[in-house]
């Protein structure tokens, strides 16, 4: 009998794929199937049913007993031989852990589980003091998709791997599975604009406002906080490089309504970064004629940024400047 499939949308695979721990254990049941796994009679369903209850109570002791049993007619299934290598990682018989793990992990486990044995293969062998096979299954881990900065951050297992220097450089590369954006040079080409700043005039050279931009959603995102010093008027953006367009966008809405016949909302689109500019289109209405304009972000250096707006209604013909605001960096 064929087990039912199971199927994950890109979004949940992603974040699955970078969480660990007993949830993880719990959804893989999903991906490993009871009956690919030798679960042939209904003894050995319930039994396994008792074993994972006691598992998920963290009573260790008799999880591994009810496992071993289960094992008995059951040798193939993975899942189990994970399960009992926490338990025995749980009950400190860290040997045994060691051959549960890499039982789990013979002939090609699903992703989560690989990931899943790898790391906790990294903390049995810290704990031992191994640190050169902590490492080489901690980076085994991570070159499989693991990202858990948690476990890396909190678990006792790892004190004593932090003290190694190499230590670092497993985490960042742990984060950068954990926030992918982070790693990826088209999300950070806005970097430039991250920061806290006092906005001025170009034209005039006095204080309008203050921005606060701030990267977000792992790095995924930048997050425009603007205020102006003259009014209550106030507003927000929010930026993303949308790789399936290869380009930026940008959605604006300010404080001055979202109602005909002027609403304070704009969208900006197809920002490339290039010549040391970001660079938008966009389409509006000025005096109820349809018009298109151009966006753009001048970086001038670490501590300058000029933003500039202009909007045609000729069709590109000739262009009027919308506002020319120069962005210094508070100190």
């Amino acid at each position: 009998m064929k087990s039912k499939a199971f199927h994950l949308s890109t979004y949940a695979w992603g974040k699955l794929k970078r969480e660990s721990g007993v949830l993880s254990l719990f959804l893989a049941v999903s991906f490993v199937g009871l009956h690919s796994q030798g679960v042939s009679t209904k003894a050995g369903s319930r039994l396994l049913a008792t074993a994972d209850s006691l598992y998920f109570k963290n009573e260790w002791q008799n999880a591994k007993n009810k496992y071993l049993a289960f094992l008995k007619d059951s040798p193939e299934h993975k899942l189990v031989w994970l399960r009992l290598g926490y338990c025995n990682h749980n009950l400190s018989e860290y040997d045994d852990a060691i051959r549960d793990y890499n039982k789990a992990l013979e002939n090609n486990p699903p992703a989560m589980m690989k990931i899943t044995a790898e790391s906790r293969l990294a903390r049995v062998y810290a704990i031992q003091n191994k640190n050169d096979l902590a490492f080489v299954h901690l980076d085994s881990a991570i070159r499989n998709g693991y990202g858990n900065l948690g476990e890396l951050d909190t678990l006792v297992d790892f004190s004593g791997l932090k003290k190694d220097q190499r230590f670092a450089s497993f985490y960042a590369r742990a984060y950068d599975v954990a926030y992918p954006c982070h790693a990826d040079s088209k999300a950070r080409e806005f970097d430039f604009w991250v920061g806290e700043w006092n906005v001025y005039s170009n034209v005039n050279k006095n204080l309008v406002g203050y921005s606060r931009i701030e990267k977000i959603s792992g790095d995924c995102a930048i997050l425009e906080n603007y205020k102006s010093v003259q009014t209550s008027y106030n507003g927000k953006s929010i930026n993303n490089y949308d790789g399936t367009k290869g380009c930026w966008e940008q959605m604006w809405v300010g404080s001055s309504g979202v109602e005909l016949p002027g609403p304070d909302v704009q969208r900006f689109v197809d920002g490339h970064y290039k010549d040391s500019a970001m660079r938008f289109t966009f389409e509006t209405t000025v005096q109820g004629k349809k018009a298109i304009g151009n966006f753009i972000f001048y970086n001038l250096g670490p501590d300058k940024v000029r933003q500039y707006q202009e909007t045609s209604i000729d069709g590109g013909q000739t262009y009027q400047v919308g506002y020319d605001l120069l962005y210094l960096r508070r100190k």
